[in-house]
């Protein structure tokens, strides 16, 4: 057996058994994210998509929400928009990122092309974009994730049917119709928010399992 051959055979061993020694917690954790990952990809992309429509929008539809906008150059990662959600925390979004913090639960962030939500070190929100977060490894991380992900997915569920109430049906169809052809699966823009709600739950429900 060559050298190469007999490394990649022990890295295999130690990955079996890494995944034997996972805590059960982590387990499901991953098998949670590994159950929605194709519909909550495309969700998340869809959604992005969605937000910069409604920031190119007349009114721009994040300032009427509440949110407030502070600009600044692409190095520092470009303008990005800041609200304190009902549910608590501080909710900071760039064009293709997302970091929200909680005091309690920690800070987390969500990319728009990696379904993957990693923590972040610190609590103080970030005025600049975040290079990179860290992936959750201990069960304790694990609830922290899931809690602040929870209290994400819930929010947009909730601007989402604020959009529909506010600016009508019409507008978000508009801005599903010019996803369309960069969609890989297509969620209706009536959906969306039962969307979201139903991620949030699924992902409360199997973590507290």
């Amino acid at each position: 057996m060559s050298k190469q051959s007999r490394l990649r055979k022990e890295r295999r061993c130690q990955n079996q058994t890494q995944r034997v020694e996972l805590p059960e917690e982590v387990r499901v954790w991953r098998e949670t994210m590994r159950g929605f990952k194709r519909q909550g990809a495309a969700l998340l992309d869809q959604q992005f998509w969605c937000w910069g429509c409604d920031i190119r929008h007349e009114e721009n539809l994040f300032l009427s929400y509440g949110f407030i906008q502070t600009r600044a150059s692409k190095d520092c990662g470009g303008t990005h928009y800041t609200i304190c959600p009902a549910c608590g925390g501080v909710l900071r979004l760039w064009g293709g990122t997302a970091v929200y913090v909680d005091e309690q639960l920690g800070a987390l962030m969500i990319k728009r092309y990696d379904f993957e939500p990693r923590l972040l070190p610190s609590l103080i929100v970030p005025d600049l974009l975040p290079e990179k977060g860290v992936l959750p490894t201990t069960s304790t991380d694990f609830a922290r994730c899931s809690a602040l992900v929870a209290a994400v997915w819930g929010w947009i569920a909730d601007y989402e049917r604020w959009v529909l109430d506010a600016f009508g049906l019409p507008h978000r169809t508009r801005s599903v119709n010019a996803w369309k052809p960069n969609a890989t699966l297509l969620i209706a823009p009536e959906a969306m928010a039962a969307s979201w709600d139903a991620l949030a739950d699924q992902i409360s429900v199997a973590v507290s399992a």
